[in-house]
């Protein structure tokens, strides 16, 4: 019997999972979705005015086989169950929570990730200085993967699982579209050479931006005119300054820690009860360290201290010197006032994007870092307030999400709950611009969670 021929889009982070997941089954070919060849960087920077605005569109990207694995910080958290359960304007996913932690859970063995990373995910790190939770806010730690892991290009797990799929690293994909029972893909060599290639099915895992490129010129999809829209990322902000009273109890509070070889950072999680209560939008406060100022020479005995303190109390290092923030990250729920639009009829691609932050956003900001700050106080960490900062433009986070979003009507989003293009049989989306809203964590681990539901919906649907 012959092996159905899957063509997936992306050479990047879950380009690659996914292609590793689906070769059991399926003659899998992984091809680029380079911007640079098939958009030229032109196409991003000299459209809308507003793409200069959201750094993630011009740096939040890469490419080259593993994408952006290969520039990620690699870390994770899980999102909670109500995360996903909507409200305050953001809209629940139709997807089964238990569903989604099953894939957390395969994620991991993907990846070959140690048990550590879980543990710390549910239980925070060991010892005295773990910082305890509140009514307001809950206490959890993110971890981070090692570059060798996070990776996609060098993940030796992965590359196991990836034998036998072709990887076209010199062919990147400026269309597909329907040919028969199956899908053409006009490909761009290194050179600008066009070629066509012939796929069963196609995933298209191009990265939130490459998405909704290759789903506006192509597919004809009906869903067409939803492409783009719930575009959203995070808005990131600082809200406070504070000064160090202890840096002995501050560092082994609010510096990284290592559970084994597995480093894990602090994070202060909204609770429902304070959404409830204030009606601001999710978010988690965290702190930021700026050593800009600190001079090689006249702070080497400083840094020094630092390095034999995190020896001792496995923590990273922290000189004195540091100047200390408190940094507040907020879910951007979807918005008409942002949307991504590829216009396609000219010489080349070019993307019009919206992005801003909303005054409930900032405001939200602001309610999370005084409630942050209030449970910091009861904790004793070591450092106090010196200032609150309310002049704070705030960034995004490279967190593109949105755009491709799933809906169980076709009237209502882009993708079904498995991925699946409506309209379209036997095309998939994986990849973050499913995502109905934004969460409160980082997208990567949950986007690669979905996409073994996805994996399997694919595998049994060209069965």
């Amino acid at each position: 019997m012959l092996r159905p021929r899957i063509a997936v889009i992306g050479g990047g982070t879950l380009g690659l999972f996914t292609a590793a997941r689906l070769a059991a089954h399926a003659d899998v070919e992984v091809f680029e979705a380079d911007y640079e060849r098939t958009v030229g960087r032109e196409g991003l920077v000299g459209a809308s005015p507003q793409v200069a605005g959201h750094r993630g569109a011009l740096e939040g990207w890469a490419s080259t086989l593993g994408g952006t694995s290969t520039i990620w910080g690699g870390q994770l958290l899980p999102w909670e169950p109500w995360e996903f359960a909507g409200g305050s304007g953001r809209p629940a996913w139709p997807v089964p929570y238990e569903e989604i932690e099953a894939g957390y859970r395969a994620v991991a063995a993907d990846l070959g990730l140690d048990a550590t990373h879980a543990r710390v995910h549910e239980h925070g790190i060991a010892g005295p200085y773990k910082v305890p939770s509140s009514g307001e806010v809950t206490s959890r730690y993110s971890t981070w993967m090692p570059r060798a892991v996070r990776d996609m290009s060098r993940n030796r797990a992965v590359a196991r699982r990836l034998k036998g799929v072709t990887i076209h690293r010199d062919r990147a994909v400026a269309r597909v579209e329907r040919d028969g029972a199956g899908f053409a893909l006009e490909t761009v060599g290194p050179d600008g050479g066009r070629g066509r290639s012939a796929a069963d099915a196609v995933v298209v895992a191009a990265g939130t931006l490459g998405t909704s490129r290759l789903l506006t010129d192509g597919l004809d999809t009906p869903a067409r005119p939803r492409v783009g829209q719930g575009f959203m990322d995070h808005l990131s902000m600082r809200v406070a300054e504070y000064t160090v009273t202890d840096w002995h109890r501050f560092r082994r509070y609010a510096s990284h820690a290592y559970e084994g070889r597995v480093r894990a950072t602090s994070k202060l999680v909204t609770t429902p009860a304070l959404l409830e209560r204030t009606g601001a939008l999710p978010g988690y406060a965290h702190w930021e360290f700026d050593i800009s100022g600190l001079d090689r020479r006249r702070d080497a005995p400083a840094v020094a201290a630092a390095v034999a303190d995190g020896l001792r109390s496995h923590r990273r290092p922290l000189p004195q010197g540091t100047r200390i923030y408190l940094r507040v990250d907020v879910e951007q729920p979807p918005d008409s006032c942002r949307s991504l639009h590829w216009r396609t009829g000219g010489k080349a691609p070019r993307l019009d994007l919206e992005w801003s932050a909303s005054s409930r956003e900032r405001a939200s900001a602001v309610v999370i870092g005084e409630a942050a700050a209030r449970h910091l106080e009861d904790v004793g960490i070591g450092a106090d307030l010196a200032r609150w900062i309310r002049d704070d433009p705030g960034t995004d986070t490279f967190h593109m999400m949105g755009g491709a979003t799933m809906a169980t009507d076709p009237d209502q989003g882009v993708v079904d709950p498995w991925g699946g293009v409506h309209g379209v049989d036997r095309a998939w989306v994986v990849g973050a611009a499913v995502f109905p809203s934004g969460g409160v964590a980082n997208p990567t681990f949950t986007a690669m969670a979905l996409a073994t539901r996805t994996a399997a919906r694919i595998e049994e649907a060209l069965a």
